[in-house]
């Protein structure tokens, strides 16, 4: 995951990994590894245990303190991988209407079972409510978090991402 986004053909990519609690040691010397070969792009956090919600938070609230500029952020979990101009081609549609807030893409899953999948565009309120339109590898503008909408913490048992993006359609 972390090598995908590093591989984006978007200048200025920079990376935040949190750690959120894992146990396994190599995944502390995994992102102390990263942030070590990559200091000026990729950060790495680590904190008890507090949940998804918790984790995503932290990282785009160190990414707004230590890269004020950026102008969007695309959460990716452990297990996804982005081909290379997939920020470059969000970051294009994102910004092409002031009234677009976030992106997300066609989502092809591998391993056990290959399947495509295709959200809605654009997403819709109504349909969100029964069915999620969009995965949580999503681009998202910082006018959201600078409207204080961020994920809420006290989810902990799943369907935190749904919930984000139904209140972000909401609001």
């Amino acid at each position: 995951a972390v090598s995908s986004a590093l591989a984006q053909s978007f200048d200025g990519t920079g990376v935040v990994i949190v750690n959120d609690g894992c146990p396994d040691p190599s995944s502390h010397w995994l992102g102390t590894a990263f942030s070590a070969s990559y200091p000026d792009r990729v950060a790495y956090i680590r904190q008890p245990n507090a949940g998804l919600p918790a984790a995503r938070n932290r990282g785009v609230r160190y990414a707004l303190g230590r890269w004020p500029q950026a102008e969007a952020f695309f959460f990716l979990d452990a297990d996804n991988l982005l081909p290379p101009d997939s920020i470059e081609a969000m970051y294009a549609h994102l910004g092409s209407a002031p009234d677009v807030h976030w992106i997300y893409s066609t989502l092809d899953n591998f391993g056990a079972k290959s399947i495509t999948w295709h959200g809605e565009t654009p997403a819709n309120l109504f349909r969100m409510l029964f069915e999620n339109q969009a995965d949580a590898g999503s681009l998202v503008h910082r006018r959201i978090f600078e409207a204080g909408i961020y994920f809420d913490e006290t989810m902990r048992q799943g369907y935190e991402d749904w919930e984000f993006f139904v209140r972000l359609l909401r609001n």
